[in-house]
């Protein structure tokens, strides 16, 4: 899911602490990878907001008072 990467840590801190010696996020994803389908997992998680890219600005008078150091 969209936490995935934090998990990652913990599970790579508790292995890592168990076995006494580092392993790296990767090593353990690439092992995951041989057991699992990892992209049509990723592609199968549902986001629970909504996750479109559209254009942004800021407003002029906020870009101005940033540049002018109000």
């Amino acid at each position: 899911g969209v936490n995935r990467h934090f998990h990652m840590i913990c599970i790579r801190d508790k292995f890592s602490q168990n076995i006494g010696r580092q392993v790296s996020s990767s090593v353990i994803w690439d092992h995951l990878g041989t057991m699992y389908d990892m992209q049509a997992l990723h592609e199968s998680e549902i986001l629970p907001f909504p996750n479109t890219e559209r254009s942004f600005s800021l407003p002029d008078d906020i870009i101005q008072e940033v540049t002018e150091g109000d």
